[in-house]
């Protein structure tokens, strides 16, 4: 996706107050949208809307095998067939809460303090306390991967029972007293067999999926806003990235660029809510404005710079690439401010 890009279809958030704008995923059917006590698949382009389904709260996405399970703020969840966007089941639950992972026979469900586990019949089969963490990061269809006591400790639970199969902490590396935080996971994601969690300080480990054993670990030199694929870890900075290999735990290629893009920030250089493509890279700063560079260092470089008014810090977030068009979800105070944007390759 080669830059400068240029917006090319939004659609209004309608999302009330705060940060908590539209949210959407791309699907083999179209672009899944949650908005306020609202469900809604969309063309690509976002021209046309396919199907909008009245919910009782901004329900959270949980797409998989061409259906979504949303969560709720009242005494539903429901299981959504994206194509058409008919009801395909209503499992009575209560509360507010956010779907975690789904399948046949269970659904896994987030509240603010606790993971639970129910059945088709809203029937409760376990619950744990979170103790202060994050909660689940990723799962399997027996697995679960939580992170716990403020993201210092990692853990594998079985999805049938919620008991511990295994769990991690990274060694800390300055004494482990309090200001300490060389041993805090950042990152965790399962890849195949594999669970990588990646610590503060740049440590990279690969456990295994079945054990919790270290089966590699290395150390990243350049360190930022981590995204973990099946072969590499990528770290961003706001003048440049790198590409990091948790297969071989070494440094595979590295881009610098200060000189390029200081001149487009206002304020302090920051970076959030990346997004890599074979082209460019994309993210979004404090100020309110998408920054990209482009990858080909063989060629005169380009940058980029797009602001949105109103959007708040860190103002775009979810990014995802879909047929060849980039897409990201903006937030603001004032409701104006939240929407989702698409941009494309000004020359194709």
């Amino acid at each position: 996706m080669a830059l400068p890009l240029v917006p090319a279809g939004e659609l209004d958030g309608d999302a009330g107050f705060g940060p908590g704008g539209v949210s959407a995923r791309a699907t083999e059917s179209g672009v899944l949208v949650s908005r306020l006590r609202c469900l809604s698949l969309h063309s690509p382009d976002l021209s046309h809307e396919h199907w909008r389904r009245a919910l009782e709260a901004s329900p959270g996405l949980s797409v998989a095998q061409g259906r979504t399970m949303t969560g709720v703020i009242g005494d539903h969840l429901y299981e959504i067939d994206v194509a058409s966007g008919e009801v395909v089941d209503r499992v009575p639950w209560q509360g507010e809460v956010t779907i975690v992972g789904w399948g046949p026979d269970l659904i896994i469900t987030r509240r603010v303090r606790t993971l639970e586990t129910i059945d088709r019949g809203g029937k409760l089969i376990w619950t744990i306390e979170k103790e202060g963490a994050r909660g689940v990061v990723a799962n399997t269809a027996d697995r679960l991967i939580a992170l716990r006591d403020f993201s210092y400790r990692l853990s594998c639970l079985s999805v049938a029972s919620g008991e511990s199969q295994w769990e991690f902490q990274a060694k800390p590396e300055y004494g482990g007293g309090q200001g300490d935080d060389s041993a805090q996971i950042i990152e965790v994601a399962i890849v195949a067999d594999r669970v990588l969690a990646l610590v503060r300080n740049g440590r990279v480990f690969s456990l295994s999926l079945e054990s919790g054993e270290i089966v590699k670990a290395g150390r990243a030199e350049f360190v930022g806003i981590p995204r973990i694929s099946a072969t590499s870890v990528f770290f961003v900075q706001p003048g440049g990235y790198s590409e990091f290999s948790h297969l071989e735990m070494k440094e595979l290629y590295r881009d610098e660029y200060p000189d390029l893009v200081q001149p487009l920030y206002v304020g302090s250089p920051t970076v959030h809510a990346f997004a890599l493509t074979t082209d460019s890279l994309v993210w979004t700063t404090r100020d309110g404005a998408f920054i990209g560079v482009s990858r080909d260092r063989k060629a005169p470089r380009k940058v980029w710079r797009h602001s949105i008014p109103g959007s708040l810090m860190p103002i775009l977030q979810h990014p995802f690439v879909y047929r060849d068009a980039l897409y990201y979800e903006s937030k603001g105070l004032d409701r104006q401010a939240n929407k989702l944007v698409r941009f494309v390759s000004q020359s194709p």
